[in-house]
């Protein structure tokens, strides 16, 4: 009945198996719990090597790394049964009922997402920026998500039918970090399906610090410019992304012209203050659509 999908990259996942092939059991249901680690370092193998133990586990490692999009292909094609939940390894279930709230919507083609949370305060002071723009933007309730159902749609917690994921993939072309879950988002509605958004979340807890943090986010912007012009430049992409949004109106009035010069002049001091004590997520989105217009200047 049901595949449980966990792409694994330099992260202990012996926890959330464990918690997942519990609840599973106590389902008595047809299930396998699939993980496949895309090529970590090896203190992670070693350890993760041990959810073998468990029954209906499946755990694969790969020689070499594939990156986000292609290694949730590859646990889709894998996987054997009607019903996938995909999720992050950097997870922890948040009670006993998680799965058996997905569960309940096992019963027609669909695909949901069930959001995500934050534990009440980081367990390190240089997670804190990662931390507080988690809990500030990637936590809105299922009603407000179900006002842009396609538009809010995650990888991080989802289920889906099988069917769905034999006509639609994730592209592989987006590399490293950042918006293919944007991309298929957006290959949904183009294929005419709705997610459907639901409050059955999973906790974040694999963060990192703002250094680690803001890289990422430059190549998740990287992504968008590429994807963006990939969609030749489609309206709807557009208008599900603030920061598309922006930019275009930048562009467009060319506020750029002095937008980017201002940014490298400013950029010191706003990595100061997201690198600080008190990060401003003002900061940050000046941050981003700085950095965007430049990097469409390259």
């Amino acid at each position: 009945m049901l595949s449980i999908c966990i792409p694994a990259f330099n992260y202990d996942i012996r926890l959330l198996v464990q918690s997942l092939h519990r609840q599973a059991e106590a389902a008595n249901i047809s299930y396998e719990i699939i993980v496949i680690d895309d090529d970590s370092e090896e203190r992670f193998k070693h350890q993760n090597c041990a959810i073998l133990s468990l029954k209906n586990v499946v755990y694969t490692e790969l020689s070499e790394n594939i990156g986000r999009a292609a290694i949730r292909n590859l646990l889709a094609k894998t996987a054997k049964y009607p019903y996938l939940i995909f999720m992050d390894c950097d997870a922890e279930l948040p009670d006993n009922a998680f799965l058996s709230r997905y569960l309940a919507l096992c019963t027609r083609e669909i695909i949901c997402y069930g959001g995500r949370t934050y534990a009440p305060s980081p367990l390190r002071t240089d997670w804190f920026f990662r931390w507080h723009y988690g809990v500030q933007r990637e936590c809105p309730s299922a009603d407000l998500r179900n006002l842009h159902p396609n538009r809010s749609f995650i990888t991080f917690n989802f289920l889906v039918s099988k069917s769905i994921m034999e006509r639609l993939t994730f592209d592989t072309e987006l590399t490293g970090y950042g918006h293919e879950d944007t991309l298929f988002g957006y290959s949904l509605s183009r294929a005419d399906i709705q997610v459907t958004h639901i409050d059955n979340p999973l906790i974040h807890v694999g963060l990192e610090n703002s250094f680690s943090f803001i890289q990422k986010t430059e190549n998740g912007i990287r992504n968008l410019l590429f994807l963006y012009k990939k969609t030749n430049y489609n309206r709807q992409l557009a208008d599900d992304i603030k920061l598309l949004r922006y930019y275009i109106w930048c562009k467009k009035y060319d506020a750029h012209l002095f937008i980017v010069p201002l940014f490298r002049l400013f950029k010191p001091l706003f990595l100061k203050n997201l690198h600080g004590k008190t990060p401003n997520l003002v900061v940050f989105d000046l941050y981003k659509l700085g950095f965007m217009l430049r990097k469409a200047e390259n």
